[in-house]
């Protein structure tokens, strides 16, 4: 009887120590689920930060192209573009703070590639737009020269528009299609931050449930 007394007390304590433990981890797990919907609304609002950003970009970019081209103004856009890119790391960076082993490597495998590719291909445009810029440069280059030397206007300015034509339409379409990659680009990553956001909604009901 002293035996079963003992062995009932034993498990009754074993059973209250099983009890303060679940307790314990039902706080950790709610503690979680509300850190990872302080990420997700933080996530959120970043992502409509550069919705707004790449809705700017995208109407400056087309009043741009029906214009004379101005390196400048498409250097203002390229460097608007890294900034919706560093958003996008930004993100990234913020999620992966969340202390749970497998989040970070489920969110960083489609979150971190989007980024980078995305920073990859701002930084190509801006080198391709560095050297519209030159071009630009070397075509008044050619136009001061001229003039300082008094040659004739009117046959100057047949010159100039005829290289200006020629390369106006070359930089639209070669800046066109460069930034309708980045686009593409941006919109793909903005699938993969969905796809990301979906595995957070999942994994916090999960720990919610």
């Amino acid at each position: 009887l002293q035996h079963a007394q003992l062995v009932e007390e034993s498990v009754i304590q074993t059973t209250k120590g099983l009890l303060v433990y679940l307790e314990q981890e039902a706080m950790e797990i709610t503690s979680f689920q509300s850190r990872l919907t302080k990420y997700t609304s933080r996530a959120k609002e970043l992502e409509l930060q550069a919705d707004r950003q790449l809705e700017e970009i995208v109407v400056q970019t087309y009043h741009s192209l029906h214009r004379t081209p101005d390196a400048g103004n498409f250097l203002r856009i390229a460097r608007r573009l890294d900034r919706v890119a560093g958003l996008a790391l930004g993100a990234l960076y913020r999620i992966q703070v969340i202390p749970i082993e497998e989040i970070p490597a489920l969110i960083q495998e489609k979150l971190h590639d989007a980024a980078i590719a995305l920073r990859s291909l701002v930084r190509t445009t801006v080198d391709i737009l560095q050297v519209l810029e030159i071009k630009l440069d070397a075509v008044t280059g050619v136009y001061h020269t001229v003039r300082d030397r008094e040659t004739d206007l009117d046959l100057l300015y047949q010159i100039m528009n005829r290289h200006l034509f020629i390369s106006s339409r070359q930089m639209h379409y070669g800046i066109w299609y460069a930034i309708k990659d980045v686009i593409n680009m941006i919109e793909q990553a903005a699938d993969s931050s969905e796809d990301a956001a979906e595995v957070i909604n999942i994994l916090a009901v999960k720990y919610k449930t």
